[in-house]
């Protein structure tokens, strides 16, 4: 039997270890990671957790706010992925009273939606769909559907560089002589390439400020890199942000490039330094992060560009929950 109670302080280290030890959990689903949005959600911070007897079997970060007069539930909030993070154990009947559970406390506190946005199958020690079949059996309803591309890295280099497409490794091999690789540079000597890269998207912002990814990049030393490739000819760059989410995953969380790198393919060159990373930590995937927004697809050349370096679609889906449609209980 599991008991569902709400998250208190004296969890907070308990809490941080269980993610590094689940089966699914992931960088952004750890308190220290999400302390980077500092007082920005305190007032609405309403974490749970599952508890086995003393020990910890699930978590959920969790984030309640009022919207338009609603009280609406989100899981992330300020963070990639989100919903329940569970033991290893984890077996169908857990995931029935975990959702059951969540049911009956989202009436409890009377709130009016709640959005879960689960973590794609490749991040889990063990894939399983127990949770969302749980989810669909009890009313939650699939809401949007993102593709994330990943690479399944082989057994060593040699073979991940032959499950490349020939076009990246053409790629690699013409511009690698043109271009010198500093790894793992400070936040700020990436930060700038970024803000010329998303000035060029009209204007959009990163999704952190260099003060935040400091914070990141201090508190976790060796699970967040930044990589730059300096162009010989007239010094523009290109650079690489990588977050190791868990044990089994790399991600590309920001790829940019200064105008003057334009068709370099210093991206290209770095995606290989990533990539000898990924497998010197052992890791099994490497995330270039979504190619879709839910269903809208804005460029399909991203997706092909993943692709090229042997990469496949996993989705992250997105449930919701509407308390007018969710039915008490399920038989």
């Amino acid at each position: 039997m599991l008991n569902l109670v709400r998250y208190t302080p004296e969890y907070f280290d308990r809490w941080n270890r269980f993610v590094e030890e689940s089966n699914n959990g992931t960088i952004f689903h750890r308190l220290d990671f999400l302390q980077y949005h500092g007082n920005r959600f305190a007032t609405g911070e309403h974490h749970l957790l599952w508890l086995k007897g003393e020990a910890i079997f699930a978590v959920l970060p969790f984030l309640v706010m009022d919207e338009n007069g609603r009280k609406i539930g989100k899981s992330p909030y300020g963070a990639s992925f989100g919903g329940v993070v569970y033991n290893k154990k984890f077996r169908f009947r857990h995931a029935l009273e975990i959702v059951e559970s969540l049911q009956k406390y989202f009436r409890e506190i009377h709130l009016d939606e709640v959005t879960l946005t689960t973590t794609p199958g490749f991040y889990s020690v063990s894939p399983s769909n127990y949770f969302e079949y749980a989810l669909s059996r009890a009313g939650f309803r699939l809401h949007s559907r993102d593709v994330f591309n990943a690479v399944r890295l082989g057994k060593d280099y040699t073979e991940t560089w032959n499950n490349f497409e020939g076009r990246a490794r053409t790629a690699i091999r013409k511009a690698k002589e043109n271009f010198d690789v500093n790894l793992n540079v400070s936040p700020t000597e990436f930060y700038h390439i970024l803000l010329e890269d998303k000035a060029r998207h009209n204007n959009a912002k990163p999704t952190h400020t260099l003060n935040e990814l400091v914070f990141l990049k201090e508190s976790f030393p060796g699970k967040i890199f930044f990589d730059v490739a300096v162009l010989k000819k007239n010094q523009a760059k290109a650079g690489i942000c990588y977050f190791l989410c868990n044990p089994q995953v790399m991600m590309t969380f920001y790829m940019a490039q200064e105008n003057n790198a334009l068709r370099a393919d210093g991206i290209n060159v770095l995606v290989e330094h990533g990539i000898k990373r990924a497998l010197q930590m052992k890791v099994s995937y490497l995330d270039f992060g979504g190619s879709t927004l839910g269903y809208t697809i804005e460029n399909i050349g991203v997706c092909e560009f993943k692709e090229g370096f042997g990469a496949h679609g996993f989705f992250r889906d997105t449930f919701k929950y509407n308390s007018s449609v969710i039915p008490n209980s399920v038989n």
